[in-house]
């Protein structure tokens, strides 16, 4: 099979962070109490909801906590791109989050308005970072939300679907093509000359048993796929790649994945390709289902681990690791835990806040959700406009596929805040 490396650059890592959904004693989703708040907590551990209803210059925080543990006293942080830092919001009369328990206050946001939509607010429980605040219309738009295609009905124990049309695919072996001719390029800075070429091989697919999510593994690369938020499409990260333009300098082009069941056996995609110089292409893929075969789980070993980023890019401009004070760089105690039938269920990395774990995909050796969802810093960034730098705040989440028992490698997606945003 011909390789896809030059179309896909991955950050390697070992790690990811924390966001989720379940419903209250009432019988009221967490998602339906908070569905008509301006601003939304979503984390991926299925257990912790946060709202903020936004009037004028103040805002009413109402917090559900899911758990079988008490939460401390919750506060927010937002921050100052004009300032580059961030500023504590205290909440007037919260109080600790009892188990399975929500809680109410009130506060003044730091400039007696109500923020921008590029703002960013963060929820913290005592000193712990717990989740990154988005905007209504962010929330209802991501696609590794509150979507469980295969949700299971608690009172019930029955499978159900959201939507009618969601097609599982079978976890297995595939038969893969992609046509990558020059005629799918489009724009101003294309190459001239047509040229044809088409990628096939066998390229092996694994669907989660919720089948929210999936691991796709064209010519041995792992690319971790999230079911859309609208639709039946899976959708991968965006990832970077490395681009030399005419005066030999570096920018970096982007490519991401979607494929789209039509049925339990057949799927058609597309990889999205820009290199940010007056190209884009958008090259059809088709894949036919050939054998099943169930995925290996992978034990991980515990211990200390590395981790080694390649290029941090938000756009266009580098970002160093160290740079950013909560990402976790370079080593940090990876600790795994089990279910009953020894399937690794979680991970969780000591030297970051409690609340940051890697809850595993089922049916997958992938870990965590690409949604941006821990604060990781704030850097000084170039911008296109006056003052031509800024501080931009960073959040990020972490995607992980375990090769083997003492690999790990994915992606961390990232979003920046300020005056000029970037991704």
């Amino acid at each position: 099979m011909k390789t896809l490396s030059a179309f896909m650059l991955v950050f390697m890592i070992v790690l990811l962070s924390a966001c989720g959904g379940s419903s209250d004693s009432s019988g009221e989703s967490a998602e339906e109490i908070i569905e008509d708040d301006d601003w939304r907590c979503i984390t991926n551990s299925g257990e912790i909801f946060a709202g903020i209803a936004v009037d004028e210059g103040t805002g009413t925080l109402t917090v559900l906590n899911n758990t079988s543990a008490e939460l401390a006293i919750p506060s927010l942080s937002i921050f100052d791109s004009s300032a580059g830092e961030f500023t504590s919001v205290d909440v007037t009369d919260a109080t600790a989050v009892a188990a399975n328990d929500s809680m109410t206050g009130t506060f003044s946001f730091p400039s007696g308005v109500a923020p921008e939509d590029t703002e960013l607010i963060m929820l913290y429980f005592g000193d712990d970072q717990a989740a990154v605040f988005v905007t209504s219309t962010t929330y209802d738009s991501y696609s590794p939300a509150i979507i469980y295609p295969n949700a299971i009905a608690p009172e019930t124990s029955i499978s159900i679907k959201p939507f009618p049309y969601y097609v599982d695919p079978i976890s297995g072996e595939w038969d893969f093509t992609m046509d990558m001719s020059t005629s799918y390029l489009t724009g101003t800075n294309c190459p001239s000359a047509s040229a044809s070429m088409t990628t096939s091989g066998d390229a092996n697919l694994f669907v989660s048993n919720s089948g929210y999510s999936a691991v796709w593994y064209p010519d041995g690369n792992a690319i971790p796929l999230n079911r859309s938020a609208i639709d039946d499409t899976f959708e991968s990260a965006s990832y970077s790649f490395p681009v030399e333009t005419e005066d030999e300098s570096i920018i970096f082009g982007t490519n991401s994945w979607e494929l789209t069941p039509t049925s339990a056996s057949e799927i058609g995609g597309t990889l999205e390709w820009d290199n940010n110089q007056g190209c884009t292409a958008s090259y059809p893929i088709t894949m036919t289902h050939q054998v099943y075969s169930a995925l290996t789980a992978i034990a991980l070993c515990e211990g200390q681990w590395s981790i080694d980023y390649d290029t941090i890019n938000c756009g266009g401009n580098t970002i160093s690791p160290a740079e950013l004070s909560n990402i976790p760089w370079p080593t940090g105690e990876l600790d795994v835990t089990y279910d009953p039938s020894g399937d690794p269920m979680f991970l969780e990395y000591d030297t970051l806040f409690g609340y940051q774990n890697l809850l595993n995909n089922s049916g997958t050796n992938t870990y965590g959700s690409s949604l941006p969802s821990m604060g990781l810093g704030s850097v000084t960034m170039t911008i296109p406009i006056p003052p031509y730098s800024a501080s931009i705040g960073i959040v990020g989440g972490f995607q992980m596929t375990a090769i083997d028992a003492n690999t790990i490698y994915g992606t961390v997606v990232i979003n920046g805040f300020g005056i000029v945003p970037c991704a």
